[in-house]
């Protein structure tokens, strides 16, 4: 069994985790809409995203927002709102400093009006202006792939309705259900879906390195950390850094950030001896493979 701290702080929440959880209770978990009252989120409209858009690739140095509403055109208004409705979600974590409000909202309107319809007014659009972290340039650069991996997610749960909601109301269940979906291993969306639905149990951080150095900076918070039998690497991870920031909070008597300055002068790599942890990271888009020295406790699976 993991042994998992108790969590007895209350972390703050943003707006863009609240958009996310009515985003979870009204298209994943029901097959509704953001930002109108039809059905958008069904598997019938998730296939045929899938159709105008993974299988119909297009190559050249066109921007992604070029290819994307050639790739729509013909489309049928509810594979636009789909599509549009997807990179609302996509843009709910990044933050201002990564890419600004009004150039989020401008995407997200002209993918719904190709539908030819106007975006509705909504007060979730002012959600956009804040965002929670930088997710990193291939993040900004690459939507295509997040996109890709974004319907997989939704695919997979629409194909087990009846599992969806137990799936989405376990934060571990929900972090094995994202790496087992195609590509779950190596997209940096899968870190920003779990710290949008579960902020309490999962960091928004998308780094592979900023998460090792994490992990290397703190060897004497992982003493009494154990892992769940038949955990992946990325879930060990995981595991192992809200053990660590449950042992610092604990510690400072309040919650923390690891990305405020204290806290992240003890995990900047200047300020470390070297590596000593060992949690097996795959390759992410804007990583290249991480290796570690081990920590016994750390990778030890529990009996």
């Amino acid at each position: 069994m993991a042994t998992d701290p108790p969590m007895e702080l209350a972390r703050p929440r943003t707006p863009a985790h609240d958009a996310a959880a009515l985003w979870r209770d009204r298209c994943l978990l029901r097959d509704g809409s953001l930002f109108n009252t039809q059905p958008v989120w069904t598997s019938q409209t998730l296939e045929e995203l899938h159709t105008a858009f993974v299988q119909n690739p297009l190559l050249g140095s066109d921007s992604f927002m070029t290819k994307f509403r050639q790739q729509l055109s013909g489309a049928s208004p509810y594979t636009a709102w789909l599509a549009a409705e997807m990179l609302y979600v996509m843009n709910l974590f990044p933050s201002a400093r990564a890419i600004g409000g009004e150039a989020k909202r401008r995407m997200v309107r002209e993918v719904w009006e190709l539908s030819g319809n106007p975006l509705p007014d909504s007060e979730l659009l002012a959600v956009l202006d804040s965002g929670i972290g930088h997710p990193g340039t291939a993040y900004l650069t690459r939507r295509d792939r997040e996109l890709e991996y974004l319907i997989a997610v939704a695919t997979d749960l629409k194909a087990r309705p009846t599992e969806a909601g137990e799936v989405l109301a376990d934060p571990w269940a929900t972090a094995r259900m994202l790496e087992q979906v195609p590509g779950g291993g190596r997209r940096l969306l899968r870190h920003i879906l779990l710290n949008l639905l579960f902020p309490d149990v999962f960091e928004g951080i998308v780094s592979a390195a900023h998460r090792t150095h994490i992990l290397n900076a703190f060897p004497d918070h992982l003493t009494d950390f154990q892992s769940a039998a038949g955990d992946s690497d990325l879930i060990v991870t995981d595991r192992a850094i809200l053990h660590i920031r449950d042992r610092l909070e604990s510690e400072l008597g309040r919650t923390i950030d690891f990305y405020e300055t204290d806290i992240r002068a003890r995990w900047q790599p200047q300020n470390l001896p070297g590596p000593v942890v060992d949690i097996a990271l795959p390759p992410q888009d804007d990583e290249p493979p991480i290796h570690a020295q081990r920590v016994a406790e750390v990778r030890e699976d529990a009996t």
